[in-house]
C-alpha cells in the first residue's frame, strides 16, 4: 500500500502578473486565456495544467491530498553553482543588469509583487507539514516592489556599484515608480493563516542578492 499522503506543486498563477490596474489577487484566481495570443498560450499551459491536477483529485479522490503554491517573482540569495554572470537566470539576470548599470534607465514592470527564495522554499517545507493545508492554493508573496525600489536598494548598500545604477524613472510611474491609476496587490493571509508563513522584505532581499553575485565575473 502506497504511504503517499501529499502532492505539492509549484505553479505560477498568470493571474499574479496583472496589468497595472488595482486587482486583488485572491487563492481562487484563476486566469482566462487566449489561445491565440502566444504570451496567453504560455501562460494557459500553466493554468491548464493545474486545472489538470485538480480535475485528476475530483476524478479519482485518490489517498494523497494535493497543495498548489503560486509564487510571483523570486528574488534573493542566488545559492546555486553559478560560476560567471552569463550563468545567471533570468531573473536574476535582470536584477545585475540593474546593479552592474548595463541597464541605462530603469525599466517598464509587469509583476508588481515578489517573494524571497529562502522563503518559498520555506513555503514548500510548511506546506507539507501543516495539517490544514491539503487541498488548498496559497499565494507566497511578501507583496508589492517596483523596479525604483530595486535602484534605492543597490544605491543605498552598495556605494561602489552606487554611481551605474540606473535612476531615470519610465513614463506611466509616479515618482515612487508605482504605475499611475493604482497597482494590483495579493492577499497572502491564507499563507500566514494556515502555513504559519512569515516574509522577508524587499530591501533585504535586494541585499541578499548583490552579496551574492557582486563577486562574479563575466563570463
Amino acid at each position: 500500500m502506497s504511504t503517499l499522503r501529499r502532492i505539492g506543486i509549484q505553479y505560477v498563477n498568470p493571474s499574479l502578473f496583472s496589468s497595472g490596474t488595482k486587482i486583488i489577487c485572491l487563492q481562487i484566481s484563476w486566469e482566462a486565456t487566449n489561445a491565440g495570443d502566444p504570451i496567453d498560450a504560455y501562460y494557459g499551459a500553466k493554468t491548464w495544467a493545474e486545472r489538470a491536477a485538480w480535475d485528476f483529485m475530483k476524478e479519482n479522490s485518490p489517498q494523497f491530498d494535493l497543495v498548489v503554491l503560486c509564487p510571483p517573482m523570486i528574488y534573493g540569495d542566488v545559492a546555486q553553482y553559478t560560476p560567471s554572470i552569463g550563468s545567471l537566470n533570468t531573473s536574476s539576470a535582470s536584477l545585475y543588469a540593474v546593479l552592474s548599470g548595463q541597464d541605462k534607465e530603469i525599466s517598464q514592470q509587469h509583476v508588481m509583487i515578489f517573494c524571497n527564495v529562502a522563503d518559498i522554499g520555506r513555503a514548500h517545507v510548511l506546506a507539507v507539514e501543516a495539517q490544514d493545508a491539503g487541498n488548498q492554493r496559497f499565494i507566497i508573496t511578501a507583496g508589492t516592489f517596483t523596479h525604483k525600489a530595486i535602484s534605492d536598494a543597490f544605491i543605498k548598500h552598495f556605494p561602489s556599484f552606487a554611481p551605474n545604477v540606473p535612476t531615470k524613472l519610465p513614463e506611466g510611474v509616479d515618482e515612487n515608480g508605482y504605475p499611475i491609476g493604482g497597482n494590483y496587490t495579493a492577499d497572502n493571509s491564507l499563507s500566514k493563516k494556515v502555513l504559519g508563513m512569515q516574509y522577508q522584505n524587499f530591501e533585504d532581499t535586494m541585499v541578499q542578492f548583490a552579496n551574492s553575485v557582486a563577486g562574479l565575473q563575466s563570463s
